[in-house]
């Protein structure tokens, strides 16, 4: 990584040195010579420090990316990825987030966007991936887009500290337990921003992994039993740390915000609310013995909670709708309909 590593350290600490040296010298020739030689010391010591502040400057700047850096760059991330050490990476990306779309092509774009550098920065909380993935000349030049995005979702569906469930979590009003910032943040970029989100097909993603939770099958057993901290009136909110619920909710926050900014497109993916239902009505199985002797008749499984929550957010939509100056016959409407 030389291309990037500050260069002349040995003379740094020399001029270090030479500073407090200069100092020294200022007090103990106070006494023996006149003001103007006294003034000279000190010109000389502000130029020192201006050299220092200038040495400072310049190895700052060789984070800095250029065209020319572009194998470099490639070769980097690939030697940080094999070693286990993507810190230094994330800062240079970080750092150039502005630059990358010029500097890389498709091999930069290959490495820059491997699964394993994307899921080192998340674990980092960083979402300069969803950045570069709403830069239209990446998002077409790049590979299977939406299959990033998926691989996004998924990772942060997979972590249950992730910003997607104390996204939800602060929204049922139950995310006291943890200090989350930048939550405000993330919704107005990513979940707010339409333009974003039709580019990426964001809803699209994340009802696509969702329904991958569901059809796997892994939840039927447990979610077609009773479980009382699932439900609604439980005042643990379980269903908060469900990646089903978390990953619907997100894409309800999306389909409310676009319908809230009068913005009407199929490239919502509206559907993905009754992409949802269906599969989970699929799984949902009705078994006698465990509706009968469960606590709540309501909210006798988690399936079942699911599928009523879906069916009321479906019903606050199309109110929504209504109330807004959206067309009954805009295609959000229809969509929720269809649903």
């Amino acid at each position: 990584m030389k291309m990037f590593a500050p260069k002349g350290k040995i003379f740094f600490w020399l001029v270090i040195a030479a500073v407090l040296t200069l100092s020294k010298d200022h007090q103990s020739l106070g006494d023996k010579y006149t003001s103007w030689q006294l003034l000279i010391v000190d010109i000389t010591t502000l130029i020192v420090l201006g050299l220092i502040f200038w040495l400072c400057i310049s190895n700052g700047k060789r984070t800095e990316l250029k065209k020319k850096h572009r194998r470099e760059l490639e070769d980097i991330i690939k030697i940080a990825l094999r070693d286990n050490k993507p810190d230094e990476v994330i800062k240079i990306l970080e750092n150039n987030v502005d630059k990358l779309p010029d500097i890389l092509e498709t091999d930069g774009l290959d490495a820059v966007f491997s699964n394993k550098l994307i899921a080192s920065m998340l674990k980092s909380r960083s979402y300069l991936h969803l950045e570069l993935l709403a830069n239209e000349k990446i998002s077409k030049a790049i590979y299977q887009p939406l299959e990033k995005v998926k691989f996004i979702v998924r990772e942060l569906l997979a972590d249950k500290n992730s910003v997607l469930y104390h996204l939800v979590a602060s929204t049922e009003g139950t995310d006291g337990s943890v200090e989350w910032h930048g939550l405000d943040i993330f919704y107005e970029g990513f979940f707010d921003n339409m333009e974003l989100c039709q580019r990426l097909f964001i809803t699209k993603a994340i009802s696509d992994v969702v329904v991958e939770y569901i059809e796997s099958g892994d939840y039927d057993n447990s979610y077609n039993n009773y479980d009382r901290l699932y439900s609604p009136n439980s005042s643990f909110h379980k269903r908060c740390q469900c990646p089903i619920f978390v990953g619907y909710k997100c894409v309800v926050f999306i389909v409310k915000n676009a319908i809230r900014q009068n913005v009407d497109s199929d490239d919502y993916y509206t559907e993905s609310i009754g992409y949802i239902y269906r599969a989970v009505l699929k799984h949902s199985k009705y078994d006698t013995v465990v509706w009968e002797k469960c606590d709540d008749r309501e909210y006798p499984t988690p399936y079942v909670v699911l599928m009523k929550e879906i069916l009321s957010d479906i019903e606050t939509l199309v109110k929504d709708v209504c109330r807004s100056s959206l067309r009954t016959e805009s295609t959000i409407a229809k969509r929720l309909a269809q649903s």
